[in-house]
């Protein structure tokens, strides 16, 4: 059936991001269905919808402006882009006066950053300018490496902003007193103390000396061998709807069960207490870096690494020549990364394929330039979207240590791996995304360190539910075959939609795996997030049209190279799946090229036309 928008009544962003689909086999995953109809919250498909800002519950902020760099009360004159002096210590005196937040603004320019940068206060906003096209004319320049000699990448080195929350959580409320199966939405607990409707919780439980928590974590591979450091291997947060006597009542399903074994601990996160709602905008990180990747060693530079952060963001920012990009640690929750681009310049490396490889030649010894772009260690529900990466990275995007829940979403890249680290990440999810050569998508990592009985103590690269959904490899140099491997030790894993996909243990499940197959839902995220809002917009059957009958058309479309000419000057703006305005204009032109290939949506007038850059 095909469902018809009123464009006139309300502007229908929410698109499948999908190529032409004519020739396409189109299908529902078994784990979802139309509309999600087959989805179980208490089954093997997480709900993975309150990933990202305000459990993407609201957009991204526009914070006003209180400060320039170049021209303030503070600081004065002082600062000056080009001239090669260190600004860092300028930019530190406007933050460190921002005491009701606000957003700094740095103008067009290279601005020497040689010196740490500390965010650490609520509402406070780092913002860049952009050139017509959105992309950052700001540069954030680091002339020297944070540590002159090698450093052991035993953790991740800051960098050159820090956004340092402080967390507020109360001292234990109560525990729960009664088990909750997975997908309950209510807990039992032996005190409630003062939490009320909108109060939000966060539950965590721990590893008893069984390990039964850490064996149902691992989908029963559990060894005695994922021991190092913490026990509390679960943390979960959600809002309170109401209170029944000891009973809370809460706005989203457990994700796994709640058993009075493993401890579940309840506190009060007081979200609005921490320092909160922090943003960096519209910068380009480039380093001096000439050193070609050395693993285990590197030097120290570092754009942004974000700790205890919740509800913050990081929108339209490109990394050039780094060692690490983007890290969020130290249970950082519910951020959201949009619009995150990754180039080498000065130490660009050409892989080229060598004849009669099994690996395209892409060696697993020889790839990547930097470290770890994208970065998270014991953070969890954060979403990543829109990011590209125009080299080979060691670990493209690693999940280490417990984190869970974190969901990267529309990118692509050259050989993009998805790295599971070690330390029990699990349950996360990858899903529309052009990898690429296919042979690294599966490579993990993550250093061994084996106990006496010769075990990893690390334990196995990931846990349970690990959710990789409509993986393409288009952007890559050659047309080959899909070749995923290595997901054996995985138990429950998702694989939905990626071509050539197999199963390697018993719990594993692969679909819409042929080179024909669409699965009907290209972004899991999106779909999810559709359902939860009662807005069911995402179906690849759906059209938009207009009530407006002025004949502007778009050519060509689709585009290879992401520019489209109209048929009449008008004035245009050009929608982003996810409804967020991304460009707009008077005129004939329109330069889509450095967005991610993909569907939008241009509204001329009061009409408005998808179009799909290739």
């Amino acid at each position: 059936m095909r469902r018809v928008i009123n464009t006139g009544v309300c502007l229908v962003a929410l698109v499948a991001n999908i190529e032409n689909s004519i020739a396409q086999n189109i299908k529902e995953s078994t784990l979802w269905g139309a509309k999600g109809v087959n989805w179980n919250s208490a089954g093997r498909l997480p709900d993975f919808s309150y990933a990202g800002y305000r459990s993407s519950e609201n957009d991204l902020p526009n914070i006003a402006q209180i400060y320039d760099l170049s021209n303030n009360a503070i600081t004065g004159t002082k600062a000056k882009p080009n001239d090669g002096v260190n600004d860092a210590p300028f930019l530190q005196q406007l933050i460190n006066a921002a005491t009701n937040g606000g957003a700094i603004f740095i103008p067009a320019g290279r601005w020497d950053m040689d010196s740490d940068i500390s965010m650490n206060k609520k509402g406070l906003v780092i913002r860049g300018a952009v050139n017509g096209a959105g992309v950052p004319t700001t540069e954030f320049y680091q002339g020297d490496p944070r540590f002159p000699a090698y450093k052991t990448s035993g953790s991740v080195t800051a960098g050159i902003i820090t956004m340092q929350g402080s967390q507020s959580f109360s001292a234990e409320i109560g525990k729960v007193s009664v088990d909750a199966k997975q997908g309950a939405t209510s807990i039992t607990l032996t005190n409630v103390g003062t939490l009320a409707k909108g109060d939000f919780i966060r539950m965590i439980q721990y590893d008893p000396a069984d390990g039964s928590l850490a064996d149902f974590l691992t989908g029963g591979a559990y060894q005695g061998s994922e021991t190092i450091n913490q026990k509390d291997k679960f943390r979960w947060f959600a809002k309170v709807v109401s209170v029944t006597g000891k009973t809370l009542n809460l706005d989203r399903p457990l994700p796994i069960p709640a058993n009075v074994k493993w401890n579940p601990t309840i506190t009060e996160f007081n979200v609005a207490a921490s320092v909160t709602e922090m943003g960096v905008e519209n910068i380009q990180f480039t380093f001096n870096n000439k050193i070609e990747f050395d693993h285990l060693k590197f030097y120290g530079f570092s754009a942004i690494t974000m700790s205890r952060a919740t509800n913050c963001w990081v929108k339209n920012v490109v990394i050039v020549d780094s060692e690490s990009g983007i890290a969020l640690t130290g249970e950082s929750c519910f951020n959201t990364l949009r619009g995150i681009k990754f180039r080498d310049v000065q130490r660009a490396k050409v892989i080229l394929p060598l004849p009669g490889s099994t690996d395209y030649g892409y060696k697993i010894t020889q790839v990547g330039t930097g470290h770890h772009p994208l970065y998270f260690l014991s953070s969890f529900y954060n979403l990543v979207e829109n990011f590209v990466f125009e080299n080979i990275y060691w670990h493209e995007i690693g999940v280490e240590d417990h984190a869970h829940m974190n969901v990267y979403r529309n990118g692509k890249g050259v050989a993009l791996a998805f790295d599971n680290h070690k330390l029990l990440p699990y349950s996360n999810l990858w899903t529309n995304i052009d990898a690429g050569v296919p042979a690294r998508i599966f490579w993990n990592s993550g250093l061994n360190a084996l106990d006496a009985n010769g075990l990893d103590r690390r334990g196995a690269n990931a846990g349970i539910r690990n959710t990789y959904w409509n993986i393409q490899f288009d952007n890559s140099v050659h047309k080959m075959p899909a070749a995923p491997n290595g997901t054996a030790g995985f138990r429950s894993l998702n694989l939905v939609g990626i071509e050539g996909a197999k199963v390697n243990e018993a719990s594993q499940l692969a679909e819409l795996t042929a080179s024909t197959d669409q699965v009907a839902q290209p972004d899991l995220f999106q779909a999810q997030l559709d359902r939860r809002r009662g807005n069911i917009t995402t179906s690849t059957e759906e059209e938009v049209v207009s009530d407006d009958l002025e004949s502007i058309s778009i050519f060509p479309n689709p585009s290879k190279d992401g520019m489209f000419t109209l048929s009449k000057e008008c004035v245009w703006k050009v929608i982003s799946e996810t409804g967020n305005e991304l460009l707009s204009g008077n005129g004939l032109a329109i330069d889509l090229s450095k967005n991610p290939k993909g569907v939008y949506l241009i509204k001329m007038n009061n009409k408005v036309e998808r179009v799909v850059v290739e």
